[in-house]
Formats: structure tokens, sequence, C-alpha cells
């Protein structure tokens, strides 16, 4: 409704429906509310979060962990990511010139890399919320530098930054976290070990946003 009417809302907050006097068990709503929140956000390209919400901590973690189970989150894909020291002081390091960033080329306004600036400085961020994040605000922050309102995917904008002389060792970061962002957002294989990510690779990914970050603040800074 809200798109016919040509309103953009680039995220919504619901309470967990069904669950309050129609009782209707997790199991049985989570998997109907995946779905119906996938068609959203794949049919509404201006919204990009959804969240739901309970006053009852209890029934939060119940929901998260139906949610986790659905889409077969490992616990490498769970892990708190802020209790590993060096991991933290990394993300520390991206959240301030994430910061300068927004800032210094006024995107305070993009609610993909606020949400992105916030979540990293809270201890609960976890490695597939950081992925999903990460992509998310890159995409956001490409059409900014392209100018783009058409649907190109994000592969296809990384390969545009070529027009800035951007060369292709700087892009191949963002492919880096492109991948990463899509691995994490899907269904995880719990049965094969192959498929699990280690601390390397987490430590890989981060260093890789944190070079994004880098490149797109020279770029912007030398324009």
């Amino acid at each position: 409704m809200l798109q016919q009417k040509g309103i953009s809302v680039n995220s919504i907050a619901l309470p967990f429906l069904g669950t309050g006097l129609q009782r209707v068990n997790p199991k049985v709503l989570v998997p109907l509310l995946i779905k119906k929140s996938k068609e959203l956000l794949e049919t509404v390209h201006a919204t990009q979060t959804l969240y739901f919400v309970h006053p009852k901590m209890e029934a939060v973690e119940l929901f998260n962990n139906e949610i986790n189970n659905l889409l077969h989150r490992g616990p490498d894909r769970l892990e708190q990511l802020r209790r590993d020291t060096e991991v933290a002081n990394m993300l520390d390091v991206i959240s301030v010139k994430l910061t300068k960033m927004k800032t210094n080329f006024a995107w305070n306004s993009m609610h993909s890399v606020d949400e992105l600036t916030r979540r990293i400085t809270q201890d609960d961020i976890r490695f597939y919320e950081l992925g999903i994040l990460t992509r998310r605000a890159m995409e956001a922050i490409l059409k900014s530098l392209l100018k783009s309102d058409s649907f190109m995917t994000l592969s296809e904008m990384v390969f545009e930054l070529k027009r800035f002389n951007i060369s292709s060792w700087m892009m191949s970061y963002m492919h880096t976290l492109r991948s990463f962002g899509n691995f994490l957002a899907h269904d995880s294989d719990l049965d094969d070990p192959s498929m699990q990510m280690t601390k390397e690779d987490v430590l890989f990914f981060i260093k890789a946003l944190d070079r994004f970050v880098d490149i797109i603040s020279n770029h912007c800074r030398n324009q």
C-alpha cells in the first residue's frame, strides 16, 4: 500500500504477529513470517530492514532461535564477534572511519550505512549480521557514487567503478564483501565442515571492509 502511494519506507517494525491472543506456536509462525518478509523485501526495494518486536526477552530469544534454525545458521555465523579482542579492536577502527565518512560526504541520511555504523559498535553483533549489513551499505554507497537509480546488480556496480579509474585490485575487496554477504544471507550446510568459517575468515572479511571504507573515502576526498 505504501509503495502504491509513493511513500518510501527504509525500515518497518512489527509485533510478533499471531503470538498474542491467537497464541500461534512460533515454530509454525516463523516460516510464514520469513516467507512473507522475503517477498516484501524483494518487491518493495526501498524497504531494507524488517524488525519483529516483543516486550518479553524470552519470546524474542525463542523467535530468534526459530529463525536461526530455519535458516540453518551454524555457530560460525552466530558467534558474537566482539568477544574476540582483536576483532573488536578492528571493528572500533572501522566504526570511527565510517562515522567520519558519513560526516565528510553528507551520507548521514543513508539508512543502511547508519545501521552498519550502529551495529558494529554493539557487543552482540554476529558475523551473519555484519556480512548482510556490509553488503547493504556497500550497495547504497555505490548507488550514490554512480548516481544510479537503475536495478544494476551489486557485481555490475562494482565493475562500473572502472569509469572512476578505480583499479581491479581495489574492486577485489568489494567482490570479497559481496561474496561473503551473499553467503551469509543464505542457508548454510551444517553437515559440511568445509562450509564452516573460521576466525581467519572473519578477519579476512573485516580487513576487506576496512580497505573498502579507505578506498571510498580516498576517492570521494579526491573528487
